[in-house]
């Protein structure tokens, strides 16, 4: 898990190289890390589908841990109280 701090969302929407049309959030954070003076800057990108699918989505703004399934892949938030 990571502790991130969402910083910005964009909507995206594309064709993939098979030309399938892809829906999805590209969300920016900034986060702490080993061996980095300041904090790391970042994006990952989420399908609508599996954004849809989650308890909680994160606002710009908020600082959440970020929990990964066996594979490495996002599979959920939890926002950190203030």
């Amino acid at each position: 898990m990571d502790k991130m701090k969402i910083v910005g969302i964009r909507g995206v929407s594309f064709k993939d190289d098979s030309g399938r049309q892809v829906d999805g959030t590209s969300f920016y954070y900034l986060m702490d890390a080993d061996g980095v003076a300041g904090q790391l800057a970042g994006k990952f990108f989420l399908s609508h589908q599996k954004r849809d699918g989650m308890d909680y989505v994160p606002d710009v703004g908020d600082v959440v841990w970020v929990y990964y399934d066996r594979y490495g892949k996002l599979n959920r938030f939890e926002k950190i109280a203030k």
